[in-house]
This record gives structure tokens, C-alpha cells and sequence, in this order.
């Protein structure tokens, strides 16, 4: 068993959220230490989140005329995870996950996008091998998800004026490349509100793991929800030509961040040894989408959220 697994193993013992209705990072940060090549690590994010968590109550299989009532229910988390756990012993996962992403995508919101990015990156490790393990990590991903659904009611769809109409005429692969390059234009523009910006990249970047397991309808519901919900930066920059990137871009980053950006295995070192969740994770999204389109924006946000990404008073801490 990897150390993947044996994390994911000890992570599914507790809930969700931990403290005040903080989302629990611990497996995303063990899943993209596997992608930043630094799996020895592993182990020590575990020791170091898991005693911070709540241990996890046993839930049932709910019924399908009790999931309906049971979207949004934090507390019936255990039951989610129960339910997409006996779907998963009887049906292929990639059939799972198009059609719990079907009925969850019009509840994607602010709460919900952390079950997003936690399926990412189940789907993620699911491809390089399937067993117990990563099966049971797309189930709690979806049951994240499914307890933090947030109601479409009383929540209008944006008018489909002509850019929306526009966008939606592109393949969204495409569409999201170009959001994950604008929510670094974001988060390098707001150094000093990092925390608030990093999800600009990670939920789009996560939506691209899954897309092509998804239906077209699904992919267009999933696109105008990160509209609705504001989870993408301005939208009508996404639909028009690709902006350049700014002239001197190492402008908008500290003469340590924009050397350390000049090298993704530096990178990859400095999100690695932070042993902090929301560093690994943003830094690895970062990497990840400038691997699929080379961009200095991308590269340096991935710099410094692996130097400088830290909550507030944890740089000092330490």
C-alpha cells in the first residue's frame, strides 16, 4: 500500500470540516504531494493534520427519496459517504462520478467548491491505479460536496448575453485554462488578501480533472455555477482574445518569490517542505495548469504561494 493510500485511509476516519467549519485539506495536500513529486512527505502532513480533526460518526445508505432532502445536511456527511460508497461496490466510478456530478454541479457555491476540489483530486489518483483506498476518497469527495450543497433557489442564472453565449460556443477545457490564468492575474494583483484569491485557480483547475467524464449539459451547468456563484474572475475577460502577459511580470512579486519561480523542482520543494495544506495544494494547481500552457503568471503564483501562503500568524509561528 503507497502512502497515498495508507493517508486517505487514516484521513476517512474523520469528518469533513474541523474548528469553527474549517474544510479539511489533509487529503488533497497528500494527493498533490504525490503530483509535486515529494510522496516522502506524505506521512509527516499526516502526523501533523489528522490531530486537528474530529473523528467521524458511522453513517447508513440513504434512501434515493431521502438524498433529495438530505443535499446541504453537513450532518448527514457519514450518510453521503455510506450511499456513494454502495454505488461505487456496484457501478464503475467514472459512471458514478458523471452522475453525482449531474445532480451536484447546480449546488456549487462557496462552501461546496472544497468537495470540488477534493473529487479532483480523487479522480486524479483513481486514474493512475483503482483500489479500495481512492474508490472510498471519491466517495467522501462527493459526500463533501453533497453536505455543502447549496440551493440554486432564489438564485438567479445570470442573463445569457452575448459573451456568455460566446464562451459556451468554446470547448470548456478551454474556457478553464483561460479562467486558471486569470485567477493568477487575480491573486497576484492581491498579495495581501492571498487566502481569499487562491480558489480563482484550484476550483477551475479541478473542474478540468473531471470534464471529460461529464456530458456537455453537465459541463455547461458546471461553467455558469462558477458564474453564478462568482468563483471566476471577471467573466467577459475569459471570452476574449488571451491577454498577455504584463510586460516586467516579476514585478509583482518579491525578488525571493521571482527567483525561486524560475525553477518548478525549487517550487515544488519550497510547497513540499511548508507541510502546509493550502501551500501544497494552490502550488501544485499552479504547476499543474502551467505544464498544460506555459505562463510566467501562473509560475510565479505557484512560487509564492509556496513561500508566502501561510494563515495568519502561522509565517511568525513558525
Amino acid at each position: 500500500m503507497s502512502d497515498l493510500e495508507q493517508a486517505l485511509e487514516v484521513f476517512h476516519r474523520y469528518g469533513f470540516e474541523y474548528g469553527e467549519g474549517t474544510p479539511s485539506y489533509g487529503p488533497m495536500a497528500a494527493a498533490a504531494l504525490v503530483e509535486l513529486g515529494h510522496d516522502a512527505l506524505i506521512t509527516g502532513v499526516v502526523d501533523i493534520y489528522a490531530p486537528r480533526l474530529a473523528p467521524r460518526p458511522p453513517g447508513d445508505c440513504l434512501a434515493d427519496a431521502e438524498q433529495r432532502e438530505a443535499l446541504g445536511d453537513a450532518q448527514a456527511f457519514s450518510h453521503w459517504v455510506a450511499s456513494y460508497q454502495q454505488q461505487l461496490e456496484h457501478a464503475p466510478w467514472q459512471e458514478v462520478l458523471a452522475s453525482a456530478v449531474r445532480l451536484l454541479t447546480s449546488g456549487l457555491g462557496s462552501r461546496s467548491m472544497h468537495g470540488l476540489v477534493r473529487v479532483g483530486y480523487a479522480v486524479t489518483a483513481l486514474e493512475a491505479a483503482e483500489n479500495g483506498p481512492r474508490r472510498d476518497e471519491l466517495a467522501f469527495g462527493l459526500a463533501h460536496w453533497a453536505a455543502t450543497f447549496e440551493s440554486p433557489e432564489n438564485d438567479a442564472m445570470p442573463r445569457a448575453d452575448t459573451a456568455t453565449r460566446a464562451a459556451l460556443d468554446q470547448p470548456i477545457d478551454r474556457l478553464l485554462e483561460r479562467a486558471c490564468r486569470a485567477g493568477a492575474d487575480r491573486y497576484l494583483d492581491h498579495l495581501d488578501q492571498r487566502m481569499q484569491h487562491i480558489h480563482g485557480i484550484m476550483v477551475p483547475s479541478a473542474l478540468g480533472r473531471l470534464t471529460r467524464y461529464l456530458d456537455a449539459a453537465t459541463q455547461a451547468r458546471a461553467w455558469q455555477a462558477l458564474r453564478r456563484r462568482a468563483l471566476l474572475v471577471d467573466f467577459v475577460d475569459l471570452v476574449d482574445d488571451d491577454a498577455p502577459e504584463p510586460p516586467d511580470e516579476d514585478a509583482r512579486v518579491d525578488e525571493e518569490v521571482a527567483r525561486c519561480a524560475q525553477s518548478r523542482d525549487e517550487t515544488r520543494y519550497r510547497a513540499a517542505c511548508s507541510i502546509q495544506e493550502q501551500a501544497i495544494t494552490f502550488a501544485a494547481a499552479c504547476l499543474r495548469e502551467d505544464a498544460r500552457c506555459a505562463d510566467a503568471r501562473l509560475r510565479n503564483a505557484a512560487a509564492d504561494g509556496a513561500l508566502r501562503l501561510s494563515p495568519p500568524g502561522y509565517r511568525e509561528w513558525r
